[in-house]
């Protein structure tokens, strides 16, 4: 048997608790002996019995456990909180002398948990039913003997090293998974945290444990692992099907638009219609649409594939930024929208591939022209950032995009829902692609965008690929 693994001790903790403190509720609200277990640090009551309010009465509020161990008859012990704090026990007599030890040994083999406590040489003090029925042996039977003697000397000497840490630290262990076989040969798994158990004096006098079966969490953990690879392998599958359908469909593409323009430019003489002319300059304009796709398909599956290069020299910002709006003029000026260009005089040159980064200033243009209604404003700002680097930034007035759409926006494939949005044509992978980029460049890329009232995009470009000897190399 081995320990799996050490687990985050806030968030195993709180489960635990959980699973005790609502195991605890329910049978303390149907036991008729007057119970009740207390957070000693907190110095409140975590449960107790109706029949312990009743006889408490008018005694509860401020120092409740002390009152209640005060009273004659009343028994105190520790429970073993799975975060290794002492909660502490208090029982009252009942009237015509019950057996309030009886009645806590019900309480604690009720418990759906493996719960025992050892003396200071790890052999068995008391035992619950519930793990007694894993071990193989009556609860009763079990006092004197080791986990060891019950489960094998490889388990003994590994839960028996734990007993040992905390007798000496006097501190109870972090919640730890473990997996070990019940006397059946089944395999079992659970959450287990070690106490130390001191006297009225405070000396540890032993250690108790306590175990919560989680074998369903971790049949439930084995299933998602095991649909995440599935969904990686289908994910790995559409990306390569993706890079081989875009590299066939570019072939005859590419074909059927220089046929088309040479039919368009009655290259070998007239086409006899003039109809004939129009629907081949169609044929192009599809055409080269297609292609547009059809390329960024298949940068989609190289970026899904790590099988992105970049390609890195020196070059100046300005020109790239100049380029891009040069090519977004005819379909802005059709929509008299307002482009306006402002850049930080003296930018260094940038280290990056030239082609790539005029892609993703392309895309974010495009972006906003589409999405801009005729007579609007597209402004594109370069400048040094605090920290050094640089950034670029393109602010539009358009539809903008609304806050439960800006996840899909990102996502390839994806595309805002408004109405606006959905009668644009693309395949929703401008900005996907552009983020991709970004990050591949050690940079990133931000979005602040309002529903109806614009959205800007900015991309940012850490100072490591930026300097003087960028511009010195630049101009060799």
């Amino acid at each position: 048997m081995e320990a799996l693994s050490t687990m985050d001790a806030e968030d195993e903790q709180g489960s635990a608790a959980d699973v005790v403190a609502r195991t605890l509720d329910a049978l303390l609200a149907v036991v008729p002996m007057p119970l009740a277990v207390f957070d000693r640090r907190r110095s409140r009551p975590v449960a107790m019995s109706p029949s312990f309010a009743d006889a408490m009465g008018e005694a509860s509020g401020p120092n409740l456990a002390a009152k209640a161990a005060a009273l004659p008859g009343a028994s105190v012990g520790i429970f073993p909180h799975p975060n290794g704090e002492r909660w502490q026990v208090i029982a009252l007599p009942l009237q015509g002398g019950r057996d309030t030890e009886g009645m806590l040994r019900t309480l604690f083999d009720a418990l759906p948990a493996l719960l025992n406590a050892k003396d200071l040489t790890s052999r068995y003090l008391f035992m619950n039913a519930f793990q007694a029925q894993l071990y193989g042996v009556a609860p009763e039977a079990a006092a004197g003997l080791t986990a060891g003697d019950l489960l094998g000397k490889s388990y003994g000497d590994y839960t028996n090293s734990l007993d040992r840490r905390v007798i000496e630290t006097g501190r109870a262990t972090l919640p730890y998974e473990e997996s070990y076989a019940d006397m059946h040969g089944t395999p079992r798994h659970f959450l287990t945290t070690k106490v130390p158990l001191p006297d009225h004096t405070g000396l540890t006098r032993g250690v108790g444990t306590i175990s919560i079966d989680i074998a369903e969490r971790k049949r439930l953990e084995a299933e998602l692992v095991e649909a995440k690879l599935a969904a990686e392998d289908a994910s790995q599958v559409k990306t390569q099907f993706l890079a081989n359908i875009s590299h066939e469909l570019r072939t005859p593409l590419n074909a059927i638009l220089g046929f088309s323009e040479i039919i368009a430019g009655e290259m070998l003489g007239p086409a006899g219609n003039p109809a004939y002319v129009a629907y081949a300059k169609d044929v192009i304009d599809a055409g080269r649409h297609l292609l547009g796709v059809i390329n960024d398909m298949l940068d989609m599956a190289q970026i899904e594939t790590g099988g992105l290069t970049l390609v890195e020299a020196p070059f100046d910002v300005d020109q790239a930024i100049a380029g891009a709006v040069s090519m977004i003029s005819l379909p802005a000026n059709a929509k008299r929208l307002d482009v306006v260009t402002t850049i930080e005089p003296g930018l260094p040159l940038i280290v990056a591939d030239d082609r790539r980064v005029r892609q993703v200033l392309l895309n974010l243009l495009s972006n906003a022209v589409k999405y801009t209604p005729e007579g609007g404003r597209i402004e594109v700002k370069a400048g040094r950032l605090e920290d050094g680097g640089l950034g670029i930034g393109v602010a539009d007035t358009g539809i903008g995009i609304a806050p439960e759409d800006m996840e899909d926006a990102l996502r390839p494939f994806g595309r805002a829902q408004s109405a606006v949005a959905l009668a644009q044509e693309g395949a929703g992978l401008g900005l996907p692609i552009s983020k991709a980029l970004m990050e591949a460049h050690g940079g990133r890329l931000t979005i602040d965008s309002r529903h109806g009232a614009g959205t800007t995009v900015k991309v940012e470009f850490p100072a490591s690929r930026l300097g003087s000897g960028a511009r010195s190399l630049s101009e060799k």
